[in-house]
């Protein structure tokens, strides 16, 4: 558990400068995030100097109004194991403890909260949400501590009706009550916002395992010990590779239906084997059709072609057309069965590509996070549950920090939570 350190309470002068840094510190933050920094520096121009000296404090959002009035609201099981200095000094012991971590890999894109001059590049205040360790050596116990402004009360409302009423979000386990302070307690969940889980690498690196992107090669190595997904079971890889195989050639019919379009452009040129020089531009454009004779032939059977002679002769002969004739009207049986079957392989690859996507997503989370959420939102409304914001900050995926991977439960799933229950009333 957190130890305490000295009284901050303790002092007139003590309590008078961090009055003022409390003030320096949420007029900043309000400064920075209306964007309005020049004009704060204008109306200080005259206290620039203590003004530059108080913004390297440590920036304090929390109050400390002596006469305000004390709650303390708590599951039993709570209450047996807090020390007498939290029934002594809530708002102390509370601010004391250490800040939950959001699990960015990045530390720079959220401020440290060493200095109130953080502010101006990262308006936001990290000290507000706390991480409670009530752990005995025998039984873990942690909360999750977020400090809310009294007039924000009902964030805890909607947070225990949303609870009640199955939506996957923390639980509340209490309120408290101190110095002008409101805490709202929650149910401690390993893990890490999405949004930190789509700027790491494992996520990066997923929207890249694409079949029509890298070659077998390539994809192979994505799998490999080395790689970020290296701890797939070999079965898993091997289905992967089995996927990437079968979609092989749906990648290499689709890059030639791509090609297509190059033949009404030789129309227009004075190229005498017009079949020819359209074999060569696929060449160019899908190398391995070139040299896997095999390849080539399925990708010209698909499309109606007996072998490639058959291609060369029949593009040739529509070569009789007369120019000012329209070519897509005077060829339009030539193409017809072309357009109709490469209309349908852009749409077979990408479905492939999702079964592989799934597929690692399945065995990392159970399920789709970006599925998940939208499972969650919709969730929300058909329960009449309203979120002010469903950024991805917003949600919580449980998470193994160690492994750096998805936590599983039992069912098989990393739950994914829907978390800050803030609400838009202005009072």
């Amino acid at each position: 558990m957190h130890k305490m350190e000295g009284d901050p309470f303790a002092g007139s002068d003590s309590a008078l400068k961090q009055e003022l840094v409390r003030r320096v510190s949420k007029t900043v933050l309000r400064s920075a995030e209306r964007g309005r920094r020049g004009l704060f520096e204008k109306l200080t121009v005259k206290n620039a100097e203590k003004l530059a000296r108080l913004l390297e404090e440590r920036p304090v959002f929390y109050q400390n109004q002596e006469d305000a009035p004390r709650e303390i609201l708590l599951e039993a099981e709570l209450a047996e194991r807090l020390p007498a200095e939290f029934f002594d000094h809530p708002t102390q012991w509370i601010e004391q403890q250490p800040n939950v971590s959001r699990g960015y890999e990045k530390e720079d894109l959220l401020p440290t909260g060493e200095t109130i001059e953080e502010l101006w590049f990262m308006p936001y205040d990290v000290s507000k949400v706390k991480l409670i360790d009530l752990s005995d050596g025998e039984n873990d116990l942690r909360l999750v501590s977020k400090r809310l402004d009294p007039k924000d009360a009902r964030e805890i409302v909607l947070a225990r009706r949303a609870y009640d009423a199955g939506i996957p979000t923390p639980k509340v386990m209490g309120e408290i009550m101190d110095r002008g302070n409101l805490y709202a307690w929650f149910e401690y969940v390993q893990g890490i916002n999405y949004d930190a889980f789509l700027r790491k690498k494992i996520f990066r690196d997923l929207d890249l395992i694409r079949v029509s992107a890298v070659s077998a090669d390539d994809f192979k190595a994505c799998f490999s010990e080395k790689s970020v997904f290296g701890d797939l079971p070999e079965s898993v890889k091997r289905e992967l590779e089995n996927m990437y195989h079968d979609a092989e050639m749906l990648r290499l019919k689709n890059e030639f239906a791509y090609s297509i379009p190059h033949i009404k452009e030789l129309f227009n040129s004075k190229q005498s084997s017009r079949g020819w020089a359209f074999l060569q531009y696929v060449f160019e454009r899908v190398p391995i059709l070139a040299g896997d004779p095999s390849k080539l032939q399925a990708v010209l059977k698909y499309f109606g072609f007996k072998n490639t002679e058959d291609l060369i002769s029949r593009i040739d002969s529509l070569a009789g057309y007369d120019r000012q004739l329209n070519l897509d009207s005077a060829s339009r049986d030539f193409f017809r069965a072309i357009d109709v079957r490469g209309a349908r392989l852009s749409g077979e690859l990408n479905s492939v590509n999702n079964a592989i996507r799934k597929k690692i997503l399945d065995y990392y989370f159970g399920h789709d996070p970006r599925l998940k959420k939208q499972e969650i939102l919709e969730l929300c409304q058909s329960r009449g549950i309203a979120h002010k914001d469903f950024n991805n900050r917003n949600f919580v995926i449980e998470w193994d920090v160690e492994k750096d991977r998805p936590l599983k439960s039992a069912d098989g799933q990393a739950r994914m939570l829907l978390v800050d229950w803030e609400t838009d009333d202005k009072d």
